[in-house]
């Protein structure tokens, strides 16, 4: 895989997940520290990301790292602690009752 194919697969990944969140690049750069305009960059697969980034990424939105990495695959499975979503989504859901 050629570099800039791999950024624009990450950038959608990225773009995947946050949509998943329900977030706006905005949002996402608020939680996160990143400029909103380079969150657009790496979205689109002008920039590429690093690893410290990815990490913040995955932090704000509450996935794992290796969620971003998951090409191909739909629906994120962990949380940035490694819980399943489900597992998540439960503990939220019993929390609010």
């Amino acid at each position: 895989m050629k570099n800039i194919d791999i950024r624009e697969e990450f950038g959608r990944r990225l773009k995947f997940l946050r949509k998943c969140r329900k977030m706006c690049q905005e949002e996402l750069s608020r939680l996160s520290g990143i400029d909103r305009g380079y969150i657009s960059e790496v979205e689109n697969g002008r920039s590429a990301a690093t690893i410290d980034l990815i990490n913040r990424l995955a932090k704000a939105l509450d996935f794992s790292p290796a969620e971003f990495l998951a090409f191909g695959k739909e629906a994120p499975k962990y949380s940035y602690e490694s819980h399943p979503i489900s597992y998540i989504l439960t503990e939220n859901f019993k929390k609010k009752r």
